[in-house]
């Protein structure tokens, strides 16, 4: 479920219950194959698609764990409340966050956005060893960026927070952090180009790891399409 809101109006709401995915995994001679969808009707098709990608596996060191490999994690990562999450509740709190923001500092002029998503999945896993899990879990996200302008500046800044349980979720510290962070960038100055040892805060460094990561996939792997260095 996901809803966004703009300056007291909302923009969009999205309810799914269809979302697919599935994965298969072979390991035969040496080789291993994998292939995945996103689409119930393929499902017939992901072995022969496995084999169509095979590759030496020995350097990957994989082993199949049997039905006795373990005892299974009790990991508490479900709840009934963020499930049953409606709209007009979403909507309520999205409303309450631009209004913290706007309150909080009188250079905040606009919200770029507010939103909320949540839901809950269930995953299974199975294999010839005759093991199998399966596990159900929720999720909740909430997000607020805002427009400051001070002095013929503007600048736009963000906050985040994300939980299991929506009641975990910081949504408190999710405005602290988006009116900080549009503040804290105006009076900046540019910097000459030089090799420096810098502090970055969170959601910057993670903005550089979003573009490297495709580099750590196995795809990107077989296919070379990593950097040397690495």
């Amino acid at each position: 479920f996901s809803v966004s809101v703009r300056n007291g109006k909302k923009l969009s709401e999205d309810k799914s219950a269809n979302d697919f995915a599935a994965g298969f995994r072979i390991l035969r001679g040496g080789y291993m194959g994998f292939a995945c969808t996103n689409e119930r009707g393929l499902l017939g098709e992901l072995p022969s698609m496995s084999e169509n990608n095979f590759f030496p596996s020995e350097v990957w060191g994989w082993d199949i764990p049997s039905n006795h490999y373990g005892k299974p994690v009790n990991c508490d990562i479900y709840d009934k409340k963020t499930a049953a999450l409606d709209g007009g509740l979403l909507r309520d709190v999205l409303l309450d966050m631009e209004k913290r923001a706007n309150a909080a500092d009188s250079r905040i002029k606009n919200t770029l956005s507010s939103s909320i998503s949540a839901g809950c999945a269930k995953t299974a896993l199975a294999n010839s060893g005759g093991l199998f899990r399966e596990a159900e879990k929720s999720y909740v996200s909430a997000s607020l960026f805002l427009v400051a302008e001070s002095g013929g500046e503007v600048a736009i800044g963000g906050g985040w927070s994300s939980s299991c349980y929506f009641d975990d979720l910081k949504i408190g510290e999710v405005v602290n952090e988006a009116v900080d962070d549009a503040v804290s960038q105006f009076g900046g100055v540019g910097l000459p180009s030089a090799d420096m040892t810098v502090l970055l805060p969170p959601h910057a460094a993670c903005e550089i790891l979003e573009i490297i990561s495709p580099w750590f996939c196995g795809d990107e792997f077989i296919e070379k399409r990593i950097p040397r260095a690495w």
